[in-house]
């Protein structure tokens, strides 16, 4: 992407001036009207595309079925620990609003295992 140019018009033209597009998915990404935006330009540009999945725990780990839930939030009173994010109050996207060809890829991807975990440095311990 160009650093110069950090509009929205700039963030389009990195889009179809890369080779791939990576999405870094966590529990609230898909929320983000911005993040929607890049994927959806990448689609646009017919783009591969490669999902990296956040799974740790400590960092707002990805699930489909909390994300289809609008269960955004961390929330230790609500069953599981996550609690509904209210998508009116905020500048975030619901589950309902996120267009179809991303709710296709994320939902494929899931459903066939094309998602690579992020992994940190000896977080899995010594090999």
């Amino acid at each position: 992407m160009n650093q110069r140019d950090l509009t929205a018009r700039g963030m389009r033209q990195g889009i179809f001036d890369s080779d791939i597009f990576i999405i870094f998915l966590t529990n609230s990404m898909l929320s983000r009207p911005f993040c929607l935006l890049e994927i959806g330009w990448a689609l646009e540009a017919k783009k591969p595309i490669l999902i990296v999945v956040e799974t740790e725990a400590r960092f707002w780990p990805f699930d489909v079925g909390r994300w289809q839930r609008g269960e955004c939030n961390r929330d230790a009173s609500a069953p599981g620990g996550w609690g509904r994010r209210d998508f009116g109050a905020s500048n975030a996207t619901s589950y309902a609003d996120v267009p179809v060809p991303i709710k296709d890829l994320i939902e494929g991807a899931a459903a066939s295992g094309a998602m690579l975990p992020f992994r940190r440095r000896d977080f899995e311990g010594p090999s």
